[in-house]
Order: structure tokens, then sequence, then C-alpha cells
């Protein structure tokens, strides 16, 4: 029997929880009240992109740790996982990080719960379940893709991109809401320097 390592698990504890989320729960761009939330943002498209801002996903921190931003601006990000482990780059709220985090938490506890655990996870053919098309972070299994427009995947050793023009909510985050990674410190501030045709 193969040996896997405590970070082979975490992974493969991760993909079985975007597995969950790919049944989609709409939690992106919604306040926890479940209101849509404009103040954020919304997706950018690449000809209007004003800056590209590379940024590095690490086990567990973000490089750099802060972003200035200026409402009405498009940014383009470049996310490479630099880590050994599945990250996540969200785009949110404090508020919208914790409802995101407890519905993580209760997927993995669901799944744990009905055996979907570390080692049942672990005998089980990804690529016959369709777990092994990666495109842009945007994670296709069996039929079921997680695409929030404010979130994105990025697998270890792979790179992902995220445009987004942002709105004028001045206590942004980008975050890793994957179990224990935003605890670990894995979350960068947004500030926000005014209006972007500001000169």
């Amino acid at each position: 029997m193969k040996n896997f390592t405590n970070k082979t698990r975490q992974s493969l504890t991760a993909i079985g929880l975007i597995m969950a989320l790919g049944l989609g729960t709409g939690y992106a761009l919604a306040s926890p009240g479940g209101n849509h939330n404009d103040a954020i943002g919304k997706p950018g498209q690449e000809a209007t992109v004003d800056r590209v801002i590379e940024i590095s996903l690490d086990d567990n921190y973000f490089d750099p740790e802060s972003i200035e931003i200026r409402s009405g601006e498009t940014i383009k990000f470049i996310l490479s996982n630099q880590g050994d482990g599945l990250h996540e780059f969200n785009l949110g709220t404090p508020e919208m990080h914790e409802a995101h985090q407890e519905e993580m938490a209760e997927m993995m506890e669901s799944m744990n719960m009905d055996g979907m655990d570390h080692g049942s996870m672990m005998g089980m053919d990804h690529d016959s379940m369709g777990m092994s098309n990666m495109d842009k972070g945007n994670m296709e299994m069996g039929g079921m893709e997680h695409d929030s427009p404010n979130s994105v995947f990025v697998q270890p050793g792979e790179q992902a991109e995220l445009i987004w023009t942002f709105g004028e909510a001045d206590n942004l985050e980008f975050a890793c809401n994957v179990p224990g990674h935003y605890d670990s410190g894995m979350v960068g501030a947004f500030k926000q320097a005014g209006p972007a045709d500001a000169s």
C-alpha cells in the first residue's frame, strides 16, 4: 500500500472539499445576509485591465501581503502557487471570508461524517472522477465546477488568473479559505487609494 504524506492527505481532503463546493452555494458575491454585494466590485475583462499584479501563494502566506487599489480599477492577478498544498485566492470582506470559512468547515465535517475523511479519499481514482481537468483554477469535477468569479483555487506548482474591477468597499481582503489557512495568516489587505481616474 502506498504511503501518503500529511500534505498529500491535506491536498486530497481539500480536493474533496472543492467537490462539495462545486455543487454551487453562491457564497462568493453574497453578503452573510444573502444579498448581492456590488461594493466589492465585479469580474473584469481582459480588454479593460489597468494593471497586472503577480502574487505568490505559499504555505501559508501571500507575497505581497498588501496591495493598493483604486475604486473602478481593473486588475489582472497572476497567481502562482509556490507551496506544497492547494490554495485559494478569494476577494471579499472579512465577513464574507468568515461566512465562507464556516461553510467550508461544515462541508468538511459533513464529508467526514459521511466517511469522506483523509483515508477514504486516498483510494479514489481522481482521473476517472473527472478531477484532473484544471482550467485557470476553475476545477471541473464530474460535471461540477467551482467558478465563483471572485475566487480561484491554485494547485501546487500551477498558475491561475483572476481579473477584477474593484468597487467602493474599503475593507477588502484577499484570502485563502481552505480550512486553517486564513487562521495561519494566509490573508492580505487591499488598501483603497481613491478612484482609478484620480491623478
